[in-house]
Protein backbone atom coordinates (compact mmCIF):
# COMPACT_ATOMS: atom_id res chain seq x y z
CA UNK A 1 0.00 0.00 0.00
CA UNK A 2 1.34 3.38 -0.95
CA UNK A 3 0.63 6.49 1.09
CA UNK A 4 1.13 9.87 -0.48
CA UNK A 5 1.51 12.86 1.77
CA UNK A 6 2.20 16.51 1.12
CA UNK A 7 5.07 17.92 3.16
CA UNK A 8 5.50 21.26 1.45
CA UNK A 9 6.49 24.47 3.08
CA UNK A 10 4.07 26.75 4.86
CA UNK A 11 4.44 29.31 2.09
CA UNK A 12 3.00 26.84 -0.39
CA UNK A 13 0.07 26.15 1.94
CA UNK A 14 -0.54 29.85 2.39
CA UNK A 15 -0.40 30.35 -1.37
CA UNK A 16 -2.95 27.59 -1.93
CA UNK A 17 -5.29 29.06 0.68
CA UNK A 18 -4.87 32.58 -0.73
CA UNK A 19 -5.64 31.31 -4.23
CA UNK A 20 -8.75 29.52 -2.95
CA UNK A 21 -9.83 32.70 -1.15
CA UNK A 22 -9.25 34.79 -4.28
CA UNK A 23 -11.09 32.43 -6.60
CA UNK A 24 -13.95 31.23 -4.40
CA UNK A 25 -14.58 33.18 -1.24
CA UNK A 26 -14.11 36.77 -2.41
CA UNK A 27 -16.39 36.48 -5.49
CA UNK A 28 -19.00 34.81 -3.32
CA UNK A 29 -18.82 37.59 -0.74
CA UNK A 30 -18.99 40.27 -3.42
CA UNK A 31 -22.02 38.52 -4.87
CA UNK A 32 -23.75 38.58 -1.49
CA UNK A 33 -22.86 42.26 -1.00
CA UNK A 34 -24.08 43.13 -4.49
CA UNK A 35 -27.33 41.23 -3.95
CA UNK A 36 -27.90 43.03 -0.65
CA UNK A 37 -27.24 46.39 -2.30
CA UNK A 38 -29.66 45.65 -5.13
CA UNK A 39 -32.25 44.51 -2.62
CA UNK A 40 -31.88 47.72 -0.62
CA UNK A 41 -32.20 49.81 -3.78
CA UNK A 42 -35.25 47.97 -5.07
CA UNK A 43 -36.90 47.37 -1.70
CA UNK A 44 -35.92 50.11 0.76
CA UNK A 45 -36.24 49.30 4.44
CA UNK A 46 -39.30 50.56 6.20
CA UNK A 47 -40.83 49.95 9.61
CA UNK A 48 -43.22 47.38 8.13
CA UNK A 49 -40.47 45.45 6.34
CA UNK A 50 -38.33 45.42 9.49
CA UNK A 51 -41.30 44.07 11.45
CA UNK A 52 -41.84 41.40 8.79
CA UNK A 53 -38.16 40.44 8.89
CA UNK A 54 -38.14 40.23 12.67
CA UNK A 55 -41.28 38.07 12.56
CA UNK A 56 -39.64 35.82 9.97
CA UNK A 57 -36.48 35.56 12.05
CA UNK A 58 -38.50 34.74 15.19
CA UNK A 59 -40.48 32.06 13.33
CA UNK A 60 -37.28 30.54 11.94
CA UNK A 61 -35.63 30.43 15.36
CA UNK A 62 -38.73 28.84 16.91
CA UNK A 63 -38.89 26.27 14.11
CA UNK A 64 -35.22 25.32 14.50
CA UNK A 65 -35.50 25.24 18.31
CA UNK A 66 -38.48 22.90 18.04
CA UNK A 67 -37.43 20.57 15.27
CA UNK A 68 -33.67 20.06 15.65
CA UNK A 69 -33.76 18.70 19.22
CA UNK A 70 -36.72 16.50 18.35
CA UNK A 71 -34.94 15.16 15.27
CA UNK A 72 -31.87 14.33 17.36
CA UNK A 73 -33.45 12.99 20.55
CA UNK A 74 -36.35 10.99 19.05
CA UNK A 75 -34.21 8.78 16.77
CA UNK A 76 -31.78 8.22 19.64
CA UNK A 77 -34.61 7.08 21.91
CA UNK A 78 -36.01 4.82 19.20
CA UNK A 79 -32.59 3.25 18.65
CA UNK A 80 -32.27 2.61 22.38
CA UNK A 81 -35.79 1.14 22.47
CA UNK A 82 -35.00 -1.29 19.65
CA UNK A 83 -32.12 -2.69 21.76
CA UNK A 84 -34.29 -3.42 24.82
CA UNK A 85 -35.80 -6.81 25.60
CA UNK A 86 -39.30 -5.91 26.74
CA UNK A 87 -42.68 -7.54 26.00
CA UNK A 88 -43.96 -6.65 22.52
CA UNK A 89 -40.57 -5.52 21.24
CA UNK A 90 -40.74 -7.98 18.33
CA UNK A 91 -43.83 -6.22 16.98
CA UNK A 92 -42.16 -2.83 17.47
CA UNK A 93 -39.00 -3.95 15.67
CA UNK A 94 -40.97 -5.30 12.73
CA UNK A 95 -43.03 -2.09 12.53
CA UNK A 96 -39.86 -0.03 12.87
CA UNK A 97 -37.98 -1.80 10.05
CA UNK A 98 -40.93 -2.37 7.69
CA UNK A 99 -40.45 0.90 5.73
CA UNK A 100 -36.79 0.05 5.08
CA UNK A 101 -37.53 -3.48 3.93
CA UNK A 102 -40.60 -2.42 1.94
CA UNK A 103 -38.66 0.16 -0.05
CA UNK A 104 -35.99 -2.42 -0.94
CA UNK A 105 -38.69 -4.89 -2.03
CA UNK A 106 -40.47 -2.26 -4.12
CA UNK A 107 -37.25 -1.27 -5.88
CA UNK A 108 -36.51 -4.93 -6.58
CA UNK A 109 -39.99 -5.48 -8.02
CA UNK A 110 -39.65 -2.42 -10.24
CA UNK A 111 -36.34 -3.72 -11.63
CA UNK A 112 -37.88 -7.16 -12.23
CA UNK A 113 -40.77 -5.51 -14.07
CA UNK A 114 -38.41 -3.36 -16.17
CA UNK A 115 -36.07 -6.21 -17.12
CA UNK A 116 -38.67 -8.97 -17.63
CA UNK A 117 -38.94 -10.63 -21.04
CA UNK A 118 -42.15 -8.65 -21.62
CA UNK A 119 -40.92 -5.67 -19.56
CA UNK A 120 -40.39 -2.09 -20.57
CA UNK A 121 -36.66 -2.32 -21.39
CA UNK A 122 -36.98 -5.40 -23.60
CA UNK A 123 -40.10 -3.97 -25.26
CA UNK A 124 -38.23 -0.78 -26.12
CA UNK A 125 -35.20 -2.73 -27.33
CA UNK A 126 -37.38 -4.98 -29.45
CA UNK A 127 -39.23 -1.99 -30.92
CA UNK A 128 -35.92 -0.28 -31.62
CA UNK A 129 -34.53 -3.42 -33.29
CA UNK A 130 -37.65 -3.66 -35.46
CA UNK A 131 -37.35 0.00 -36.37
CA UNK A 132 -33.64 -0.39 -37.22
CA UNK A 133 -34.31 -3.56 -39.25
CA UNK A 134 -37.13 -1.94 -41.20
CA UNK A 135 -35.05 1.18 -41.87
CA UNK A 136 -32.19 -0.79 -43.42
Amino acid sequence: MRVVSFTGSTEVGREIMATAADRVVRPLLWGVVALAAVQLILFPLSAESLADKSLSLRNSVLYVAGTVPALVVLPLLLALLVQKNIPGITFFRSAFYTPVVASIVVVGLIWVWLLDDRGLVNSLLTAGAVAVASAS
